[in-house]
């Protein structure tokens, strides 16, 4: 505990010593504060920097998926228009071909 001495007649100053514990713990509430708004602010900033990543990654898997199957699709029917399993039976790899291998 501090003690504040008054130098004219050596009496404890409490008005002077209460006004000083509340402008410090004005200050400090202050600075709490102040802390806790920049916690909230950096939080919200490093969530929507990962957030609209995450959003990103999954949207990228989503076109990838989508694209392999469109050109899977498109090159089955482009062998089906070339007629592939007849040039593949006429070469002599449609039994391979069969296996999947």
């Amino acid at each position: 505990m501090i003690i504040i001495l008054c130098e004219k007649n050596n009496r404890i100053n409490t008005n002077r010593f209460a006004l000083t514990i509340k402008v410090n713990l004005h200050k400090m509430l202050l600075m709490i504060k102040e802390w806790f708004s920049d916690m909230f602010v950096d939080l919200y900033e490093n969530f929507s920097t990962v957030f609209v990543s995450i959003i990103m990654f999954i949207f990228a898997m989503l076109l990838g998926f989508v694209a392999g199957w469109l050109i899977g699709w498109l090159i089955e029917k482009l062998l089906i228009i070339f007629r592939f399993d007849k040039w593949a039976e006429g070469v002599g790899i449609r039994n391979f071909l069969d296996k999947g291998g």
